[in-house]
């Protein structure tokens, strides 16, 4: 996959957003304290009469999204539901348009979500949430009939930013103490936690994106997608992809202190007779 087809990818996104974007008649402000309003823009101007229930569908659904990947609340998470309920309402939503362009807003807030937190609390719960995220994320591009490679780019390079927070985070210093909250719960508990569940994700990851999503993604790509899957894999895990054949399935799993990087995942082969191989260098 050349440079110039990236960016063609990338300028076709943005010339459908700034289609649609025409349409909305509310956005949204955020500020430095994360708050975030709603601007009515065309009822500033006195257009509010003109605006059509597309519009106001798609206006209350995008910034419905952005709340909910933006509300830092510490005791509960509101971007899985989100991500839940946005599958469900793009099922239900007729105009093709809409439904893309509702998908591809996710597909950005996702590609967005803050795994690097100050507020620990707030970061092991986005952490939690993001494989979740990006697998919802891509059936909704994929239900709202995105061209492949789109899908294939949204999910490598959101699975990349991931790679690198997780390993920001296991690289930080232990944080100080401070004041704990009603379940005694401080900050140096919520980095423990935090990375903890980095290292568990980094072993579990793999396995759980290559024995489910991968597995029906990339038969279904053309030869050149497929390609590009291939380098992206190895970008993001350090190895390269195996793909299953008649008669045996490629399965994944990692190793504890694995960090994406060469070492510590490995495949192995089952075949048609129910026997496990080994994969070694060169097969």
């Amino acid at each position: 996959m050349d440079k110039s087809t990236d960016r063609t990818i990338v300028v076709g996104i943005l010339i459908s957003l700034i289609a649609v974007a025409g349409l909305v008649f509310l956005s949204v402000v955020r500020h430095s304290d994360g708050k975030i309003d709603d601007i009515p823009i065309l009822e500033e101007h006195g257009l509010e009469e003109t605006l059509s229930g597309f519009a106001v569908e798609l206006a209350e659904i995008t910034n419905s999204i952005t709340r909910a990947f933006h509300e830092e609340d510490r005791t509960h998470s509101h971007v899985g539901p989100c991500v839940y309920k946005t599958l469900e309402r793009i099922n239900r939503i007729t105009n093709d348009t809409l439904r893309l362009v509702v998908a591809r807003h996710l597909a950005g807030e996702v590609l967005q979500l803050n795994l690097t937190n100050e507020n620990y609390h707030f970061r092991w719960q986005h952490i939690d949430d993001a494989v979740d995220s990006i697998c919802y994320a891509d059936r909704c591009l994929r239900v709202a009939e995105a061209p492949e490679m789109e899908r294939c780019k949204f999910f490598f390079d959101a699975l990349l930013r991931v790679k690198e927070a997780f390993l920001a985070t296991l690289a930080e210093p232990p944080t100080k103490p401070t004041e704990m909250d009603k379940y005694g719960r401080g900050e140096v508990w919520a980095q423990g936690n935090c990375k903890h569940r980095v290292r568990d994700n980094f072993v579990s990851m793999p396995g759980y994106l290559c024995n489910g999503e991968f597995r029906h993604m990339y038969p279904k790509l053309s030869p050149q997608t497929q390609k590009y899957f291939r380098k992206r894999f190895r970008d993001v895990f350090g190895i390269d992809y195996i793909p299953d054949e008649p008669g045996r399935k490629a399965y994944i799993s990692g190793e504890k202190g694995t960090l994406w990087d060469g070492k510590g995942l490995k495949w192995r082969i089952c075949d048609e007779n129910n026997n496990w191989h080994d994969v070694k260098k060169g097969d």
